[in-house]
């Protein structure tokens, strides 16, 4: 029963939403409600549109209201792309906007022109790379070193170097990617 009323409470959503992160979110939920015999029906066309004005005109994905390419954006588009069962627009020229956002440190940076790499952001560049059979293995060793390096003395993996202490949501994208 309590899965029923959250697939109708999706189906409800009067707006769909307008960024990845709502969008995984949502298709995730779907998903999960499928696998357990509950069809949840939304406009999927009509989602695919409010989120392909996140593209930017290199191909890649940007953060709502912004004209950089963001590693994380990307990475969630390639995956609410693969759950909608829809190809990847630009899928070659979001790879090369997400490859631009390498870091000197090894790492990836989730804007252009960033010097220090952060954890979440090469997590999502090694994950997106790895969908789209784009990752060399210089650069996943150089990412792989990098996330090793955030390991704090806590146990933890830090966002960004500076950071004195491990989180929890960077520990765990980088557990994923590794």
């Amino acid at each position: 029963e309590p899965l029923g009323r959250i697939g109708r409470y999706l189906e409800g959503l009067r707006d769909l939403p307008r960024d990845f992160i709502a969008a995984f979110g949502l298709l995730n939920a779907a998903r999960l409600l499928r696998s357990r015999g509950i069809d949840v029906s939304f406009d999927g066309q009509a989602l695919e549109d409010a989120l392909r004005r996140q593209r930017i005109p290199g191909g890649g994905f940007a953060s709502p209201g912004d004209s950089e390419p963001s590693a994380y954006h990307t990475f969630l588009a390639g995956l609410c792309h693969e759950i909608l069962g829809r190809t990847m627009p630009e899928a070659e020229a979001a790879v090369r906007d997400v490859e631009r956002l390498e870091a000197p440190d090894g790492g990836y940076s989730d804007r252009p022109g960033g010097t220090t790499a952060q954890t979440n952001p090469t997590a999502a560049a090694l994950g997106f790379l790895s969908a789209q059979g784009a990752l060399a293995p210089a650069e996943a060793d150089s990412a792989v070193e990098f996330l090793v390096r955030m390991q704090a003395d806590d146990g933890g993996l830090r966002a960004q170097p500076s950071a004195p202490v491990g989180d929890l949501l960077s520990t765990f994208t980088a557990m994923v990617a590794l």
